[in-house]
C-alpha cells in the first residue's frame, strides 16, 4: 500500500522509514517501540478520522483569537492544514507591536 503513510498505533512514529518497511503481509512490528501494527488496507477506510490532538486544538484557538478566523474541522488532518495554512501569518502578527496590528 504505498502512497499511504503508516504511524504506529503506539509510539506514532513514520513507519514508512524504518528498514525493511513493507506493508506486503498486512503486518509491521514497530522498530522505535515494537508494537505491533495492522497495515493492511482495513486501517486505510478510517483515515482522516483521527481526531485533532489536544495540542492542536489549544494552539488552533490561539490562532484563532489572533487572527479572527473560525476553524470548522475535527480531523487531525483538517487541524494540521488549518495550522499549516495560518502559522505564518499567526506568527507574524503575534509578533507585531499591538500599535501596529
Amino acid at each position: 500500500m504505498s502512497g499511504y503513510d503508516w504511524y504506529c498505533d503506539s509510539c506514532g512514529i513514520i513507519m514508512n522509514y524504518q528498514i525493511g518497511f513493507s506493508t506486503d503481509s498486512g503486518e509491521w512490528t514497530c522498530a522505535e517501540c515494537g508494537c505491533h501494527n495492522d497495515v493492511s488496507s482495513n486501517n486505510i477506510e478510517n483515515y482522516g478520522e483521527k481526531p485533532a490532538t489536544e495540542n492542536q486544538l489549544r494552539y488552533i484557538r490561539k490562532i484563532e483569537n489572533l487572527l479572527e478566523i473560525n476553524f470548522y474541522g475535527s480531523s487531525f488532518e483538517e487541524a494540521s492544514d488549518f495550522i499549516n495554512g495560518n502559522e505564518d501569518l499567526y506568527q507574524a502578527k503575534l509578533h507585531t507591536p499591538y500599535n501596529y496590528r
